[in-house]
């Protein structure tokens, strides 16, 4: 008797419903069926009655499921328990990013100060970010990326200038400020998979502004730059941004745009329920002391 087979019984029994059962598994039913009865032959007893097309939990089935669910949760709950103690005495910090080249810097000067602690960074998307399933120490990333609720969340830094970069063959390169009322007719330049979150930032500024960007070319880092200084579209981006992502050659224009409604900030958010580990409060404290003096 093997543990998947017991799992893939309770959920059955759950559902009483085989093909949605085996969707939910991504089996096929035949699969499932299979080890069902692989284990009912095991048992030397029928836990389903089977009537054409339905499936029910007999008697054997209930008092089976009664059982066999107890002692999964049992187990279940003793991995976690291990896998709370092995985090309380880890020394890997888990982080998730969406913007990785803002903290480079961070990274590499906390890594000579505390080598005995491991960074481990990945860069993730927003469907990861928001998903229930978060399986990470901390996220580091602009407070509006967050949606979901259950987060503990610290602001690193002041509120952050949106800019608009062009080219210098644009109309607007001998502009100082502009309206975000003024773009609706640009063709925004944005990183694509390389970091959804400028695309985001795109779709949420316009929309707070009741508008939707005309069109948007998707680059990555190198190319985005080609496009701005072909005059293909232009560039959102914050100040910070700006300052990590760019080197201005005399061939890009940077316009500070009239934002009141969606001004970027960074921050470091962790799950409200997590565990953290002596090296995760030791690293959140270096985080916060850090950016309270930059």
């Amino acid at each position: 008797m093997e543990l998947l087979q017991l799992r893939y019984f309770c959920a059955l029994a759950e559902s009483q419903h085989l093909s949605n059962t085996a969707k939910k598994l991504m089996i096929a039913p035949p699969s499932l069926s299979l080890t069902i009865s692989k284990l009912e032959a095991e048992l030397g007893v029928k836990l389903f009655n089977r009537e054409k097309r339905t499936i029910y939990l007999n008697e054997n089935g209930r008092l089976f499921y009664s059982k066999i669910k107890q002692s999964l949760e049992l187990m279940d709950d003793a991995v976690r328990e291990m896998n709370e103690i092995r985090h309380q005495t880890d020394n890997t910090i888990r982080i998730a990013l969406t913007s990785p080249l803002i903290w480079n810097q961070f990274f590499q000067e906390f890594q000579l100060s505390y080598p005995d602690i491991r960074l481990d960074s990945t860069v993730i998307s927003l469907d990861e970010l928001n998903s229930s399933d978060f399986k990470y120490d901390f996220f580091m990333g602009n407070g509006w990326d967050i949606n979901e609720s259950g987060w503990t969340i610290e602001r690193l830094g002041k509120l952050e200038t949106t800019l608009l970069l062009v080219s210098k063959l644009h109309p607007y390169a001998a502009r100082k400020t502009i309206a975000v009322d003024e773009l609706k007719n640009e063709t925004f330049i944005t990183l694509g998979d390389d970091n959804p979150t400028t695309d985001y930032f795109v779709q949420k500024l316009c929309g707070a502004y009741g508008f939707k960007p005309k069109r948007i070319i998707k680059a990555n880092y190198f190319t985005r730059i080609s496009h701005l200084k072909q005059n293909d579209g232009v560039v959102l981006i914050s100040d910070l941004g700006f300052s990590k992502h760019f080197i201005n050659d005399g061939t890009i224009h940077k316009i500070k745009v009239n934002d009141t409604k969606y001004r970027r900030y960074q921050t470091i958010a962790w799950k409200d329920n997590a565990v953290h580990s002596k090296a995760c409060a030791k690293f959140l404290n270096i985080v916060l002391d850090y950016y309270r003096n930059v």
